[in-house]
Parts: C-alpha cells; structure tokens; sequence
C-alpha cells in the first residue's frame, strides 16, 4: 500500500511538472483555464525535493523525483539570483556602449503632481536613455505637457493616439524615435506601443536602430465585492481570474507575433500582468533574455495587492509577485537590473543596463 502511495505522488507531482512546462504549447483558452499553474511552481518544486528527501532509499522513486526536479529548472531557473551582480553599481555598469531603461506603472501619478515630482525626481536619478511608463493618466486629469516638461531632457517622446479614459502609455528618449505604433486590444483599455529607437554612432556603430515595445497587458481583475461567500466565490474569485488570464494570453499571442517581423532587435518592457511561468510571459519571452535574470543586483519581487477582498479571505494585503518585466533580444546583453526603493502606487519601477554590439 505504501508503494502505491509512492507511486500516486509521483505520478502527480510528474503531471503537474509537465503541465507547467508545456504550459506555452497548450491552445491560449486551456493555458488561461490553467491559470492557478504557474502560481504553482515553486511550491510544486519544494513538494517534490520534499518527497524526494523522504523517498530517498527507493532507487526507482528517487530516479523518478530527480527527473521531475530537473525539469523544473527548465522554468525555475529565471528565479536563481546573480549573486555576483551585487558586486557592481548602477553606475559602474553605466558604461560607454550602454543603454538604461526604466519601465515603470505609473499608476496615473495617484492623480498628484507631488507624487510626479517625486517620481520624476527618482527616475533621472538612474539616468535612464529611454523611459517607458504605462498607465499614463488621462490628460485631462494631470496634463500630459506637465508630464513632459518634467522630463525636459528627454528631447523626444511618444505616446498613444487614441487617449483613453485609463491604461495609456508614453516613452520618452534620448535619442530619436520614428515608426511609433499604437496597437489597442479590442474590448479592452489594455494596449501596447511599438517605436523605433535611432542609436547614434558615438554609442552603437554596429546597430543604428532597436524596436522598443511599452506594453500594458490585461489586469487579473478580481473582483473587490466585500461580501464573497461559499456560494458566488467562483462568480467573484475564479471566474474573472480565468477569464481575464485568456485575455492576457491572447494579448501575448498579439505582441509575440508582432516582435517576430522585427527587422530589428527589440526590446519589451512594461506591465505584464503575469508572473514569469506564465503562459503570456513564456509566449513572449520566447527567444528573448529576461535582464533580471542573472544579472539581479537584488532579489525583490515587486507586490501587487490583486484585491481587496482576496486579501481579507487570507489575512494577506499583499503577495510579493513579479509582474513588471524588460525583455531584450540578441545581440543586446543585459548587464544589471535593480528595483528603486520609491514606491507609489502599486508597482516598483524598474532599470536596466543594456550593452551594445560595438
């Protein structure tokens, strides 16, 4: 009885594995229907070194367990810190033959010039080259020229054509940009601009342009009624989870299609939505380094309150997730990223140090 029991274990902690690790293969609507999976990943690692601990005199089970480990690093291996990296500054990686980003969710400014004081003022402190901001308020509620004279040296900015009630997004630059895109994801504020960046000679002679993409996915949206019972958890929990989740996946099949007829390396920042096994992160990853891994000068996560009821069910107001991401393709290598300590709003910004081919 007892190897039966090993056995069942095994069995499903192998589903499991394989679900997560296929997870990219799988039609969009099953991925997104799958949506607590990648949530599950590490706990899922952590019960199978456990079972392999207690399971470790039977040669069979403990083959098994070792194969199933493995093959968990070939998602979880994103999470692995550098430590090597907390050696080295911002500063000291801001070399020649370098480009800063920093990608950060606004959230609209909280509606507050002091707090775009302040975040303007921790920004240009990193010295970004390129800055890319989602959620973007509605200039009618905080004026977009007051945004961009905040950023007076940045001489170059785009934003979305179509000015939205909420969720638009603006970039502004050192260098010039041209070819800016807008693309808007239908039944949704959710959307994601593309622009050509012209590099300069005197930093990247081998590469005169990169494709930037500011990307603002679809939320997980649950639902904050107070009163949630046994009854109508699934109506304001599991059903806007889900449905929300395929959106997500759907909006990444988009941008993914769209980064693969780049004549340029690109790079993807912004507002993902998603933690870093999932369906709509893998999709777009795809082919592209993540700059935090490997090359972390600290391993914080950023936390995002998904919802004010959820946090009343589980006595938690926060769960420490990593939704924001930079992604770049070849030959663009990523040097250094950090988490600024600022905190407004709901998301931390992010920087990155780029190199160029030279």
């Amino acid at each position: 009885m007892k190897t039966v029991f090993r056995y069942v274990v095994i069995v499903i902690l192998a589903i499991a594995t394989s679900l997560i690790l296929t997870l990219p293969l799988l039609p969009t609507t099953t991925a997104g229907s799958l949506f607590f999976l990648p949530y599950g990943a590490i706990p899922l690692f952590f019960f199978t070194l456990l079972a392999l601990l207690l399971m470790w005199k039977h040669k069979k089970e403990r083959c098994a367990l070792l194969c199933i480990l493995l093959s968990s690093l070939i998602y979880l291996h994103l999470y692995l810190p550098d430590v090597f990296s907390s050696f080295y500054t911002l500063e000291e990686r801001q070399k020649p033959g370098t480009l800063t980003i920093v990608s950060w969710n606004a959230d609209n400014f909280q509606l507050n010039e002091d707090t775009l004081h302040e975040a303007t003022t921790m920004i240009q402190s990193l010295h970004p080259d390129i800055i890319c901001l989602q959620e973007r308020p509605h200039t009618s509620l905080l004026n977009t020229d007051k945004i961009k004279k905040m950023f007076a040296g940045y001489p170059y900015m785009v934003t979305n054509n179509r000015e939205d009630e909420v969720l638009n997004v603006i970039v502004f630059s050192r260098y010039p940009l041209t070819r800016p895109r807008p693309h808007y994801f239908e039944g949704t504020f959710n959307k994601y601009l593309s622009v050509d960046v012209l590099l300069p000679d005197s930093i990247s002679p081998r590469m005169p342009r990169l494709r930037l993409y500011d990307i603002h996915l679809q939320t997980t949206g649950l639902s904050d009624t107070k009163h949630v019972d046994k009854k109508n958890v699934k109506d304001h929990l599991f059903s806007p989870f889900r449905s929300n989740s395929i959106l997500r996946n759907q909006q990444a099949d988009i941008i993914t299609k769209d980064i693969a007829q780049s004549p340029y390396p690109v790079m993807v920042c912004g507002d993902f939505n998603d933690i870093r096994t999932s369906y709509a992160y893998r999709t777009i990853a795809h082919r592209l380094k993540d700059t935090y891994q490997g090359v972390s000068g600290s391993y914080i996560y950023h936390t995002a309150t998904i919802s004010r009821r959820l946090s009343e069910i589980t006595h938690c107001r926060a769960i420490p997730v990593k939704i924001d991401h930079i992604l770049v393709s070849s030959p663009l290598q990523p040097t250094y990223y950090i988490q600024p300590s600022y905190l407004s709003g709901d998301h931390r910004m992010q920087c990155a140090v780029i190199k160029l081919p030279r």
